[in-house]
């Protein structure tokens, strides 16, 4: 698939998007919508009710992921056999990964600014996101602990993720005292 296709879906989507969808009306936090994009591309956009534009970046995302290949390399690799990674992986289309990543990113935390510079006065109790951290490291708890022990998978994930979660809570809790 050729870049100007995709370019022209994403100004497609983003011209569709502001003809259908009507805007936020309370305060987004932009790192927050930021972490969320690089979780997973689209994602910052849902928590920024930006929904077609995040279903069309999540389309995308398995859509390339899915073309390269990318799932079995990754699998090859956790494994040992790193010639067979990179025999499988279609670099032609994992080049876009990135791209979509880095668009997903700076796209979301904009938004989130456009988003807030719309808006009225707003309580600084409202401006605070809450247990954002802690889902963020639950998430990666959970993967760490899947990736780093093949036995007992299941339980060192979840122990791993529950580490993420309480840490991140704790890191979320420390950076926004000052707010």
């Amino acid at each position: 698939m050729p870049t100007t296709a995709i370019n022209n879906t994403i100004s497609v989507v983003i011209t569709l998007q502001k003809m259908i969808m009507p805007k936020a009306n309370s305060y987004r936090a932009p790192w927050i919508a930021l972490l969320w994009s690089a979780m997973l591309p689209g994602l910052g956009h849902f928590y920024n009710k930006d929904y077609i534009l995040g279903i069309t970046l999540l389309l995308l995302e398995v859509g390339v992921n899915c073309m390269a290949n990318l799932n079995q390399g990754i699998y090859y690799a956790f494994n040992g056999y790193f010639a067979d990674a990179c025999s499988v992986i279609n670099y032609q289309w994992i080049l876009f990964y990135p791209a979509i990543y880095a668009f997903s990113m700076w796209h979301a935390y904009n938004n989130a600014i456009d988003i807030n510079a719309n808006l009225e006065v707003v309580p600084p109790k409202q401006q605070r996101s809450r247990y954002t951290g802690a889902f963020i490291g639950f998430t990666l708890g959970l993967l760490f602990g899947t990736i780093w022990n093949y036995q007992l998978v299941i339980v060192v994930g979840l122990v791993e993720g529950v580490v993420g979660l309480v840490a991140g809570y704790y890191i979320e809790k420390y950076l926004t005292q000052n707010i």
